[in-house]
């Protein structure tokens, strides 16, 4: 385990042995003597079963003074909730805690189905686990996740909370338990929750799954989901690669940041207008081949890459309006704000697939460093 995630658990895992130490409970037990959870699984591996895995942190005592801990997984199975907890606490050493729990994973056909709603209802009444647990969606069984995260003794939910959860720190797409839930109750509204899948084996983000009505309706491939992050993640910086105008065996490749991010709507013909306004600055940060870049270079740069955006989030926004027939990037926030009266007259349902949704992005290029000429010329010289 990285030194990082062992300082992590180490301080989560003394969280919770000082908060049950501290607390005068009739049924107190050490810490040794209770499962503490550090994720776990939902599955269905077959209609009307249901499957719980648990990566589970197991104490036991190295001296007087020392303690260490292995990471197990334990499953329990059973035909509702209820019966595969009970089947799940059996095998484990003492009573099950929640406590810990950093991360939820729900299988794939879980998620497709009405077992979803299901468990989001169940989990929302479970006084001991947390809502700001994170969910997401697995490709495959989360036991396939968890039999190959504790054959090295680290956490499925650590790589949930270093590498999924900083992807989408300062985005729109909230991955907490309590967000999926609330935001799964707004009519009309869809819920984007990361995707998560083994590749060359190890877990790795795989893209945005699409939650309509409590159900997973698709899956956008991280390659193609630019276009939803340039709305929905207008604080985190998005690498860009495009072949240049002037010389198309030439990549380059950008890094970019949404500076200014407007929306405005309104109510015209019997329509919902949306426009998208977008402003971008945009670095330069690599070219396969280094090549000199006039001004009016520079500036047609701009406009391809003006043009690339749009594109990219136009195919989003039409994906939405024709596949999905649903809003994915919460727009009916902004009608509702902005045309109150005129909201509460129609079905955003049915009037979203029908918007007139008009895009607009502006990009400045704020580094020139890898094409001004005086910098070729050094580079030629080394």
């Amino acid at each position: 385990m990285e030194k990082k995630h062992y300082k992590k658990l180490s301080l989560l895992l003394l969280l919770t042995y000082f908060s049950l130490l501290f607390t005068a409970c009739w049924d107190y037990k050490d810490i040794e003597d209770r499962a503490l959870i550090l994720s776990f699984g939902v599955d269905t591996p077959v209609p009307d079963r249901i499957r719980l895995d648990a990566e589970i942190a197991e104490f036991r005592p190295m001296s007087a003074q020392q303690t260490t801990y292995n990471i197990t997984h334990f499953f329990g199975e059973g035909s509702n909730f209820d019966k595969a907890r009970e089947n799940l606490q059996v095998k484990t050493k003492g009573p099950l805690s929640n406590g810990p729990a950093t991360a939820v994973i729900v299988s794939e056909r879980l998620a497709q189905s009405d077992l979803f709603e299901d468990y989001l209802n169940r989990a929302n009444r479970q006084y001991d686990l947390r809502k700001t647990v994170n969910l997401l969606i697995s490709k495959r069984a989360p036991s396939d996740l968890m039999q190959l995260s504790t054959k090295s003794n680290t956490s499925i939910g650590f790589f949930v909370e270093n590498n999924i959860q900083s992807l989408f720190k300062d985005t729109h797409i909230d991955i907490s338990l309590a967000n999926v839930i609330t935001e799964s109750r707004i009519k009309d509204l869809a819920v984007l929750i990361p995707t998560i899948d083994v590749v060359e084996g190890k877990p790795q983000y795989i893209g945005l799954g699409v939650i309509k009505d409590l159900k997973l309706i698709d899956i956008i491939d991280a390659a193609d989901s630019n276009g939803v992050l340039f709305l929905m993640s207008p604080k985190t910086p998005l690498v860009l690669t495009l072949a240049d105008p002037k010389s198309p065996a030439n990549v380059l490749t950008f890094s970019t940041l949404v500076k200014k991010h407007k929306i405005k709507t309104s109510w015209e013909n019997e329509k919902a207008v949306i426009n998208v306004f977008l402003s971008v600055d945009a670095s330069l940060t690599f070219q396969y081949k280094l090549q000199r870049k006039s001004s009016e270079d520079i500036n047609e740069l701009k406009y391809v890459l003006s043009n690339y955006i749009k594109k990219m989030i136009t195919e989003s926004i039409n994906k939405s309006q024709q596949n999905y027939k649903v809003d994915i990037f919460e727009f009916v926030k902004h009608f509702k704000a902005q045309n109150p009266i005129q909201y509460r007259q129609i079905e955003w349902g049915k009037v979203y697939p029908e918007a007139e949704i008009n895009v607009d992005v502006n990009v400045n290029i704020t580094d020139k460093n890898a094409m001004e000429y005086e910098n070729k010329d050094k580079l030629d010289k080394r």
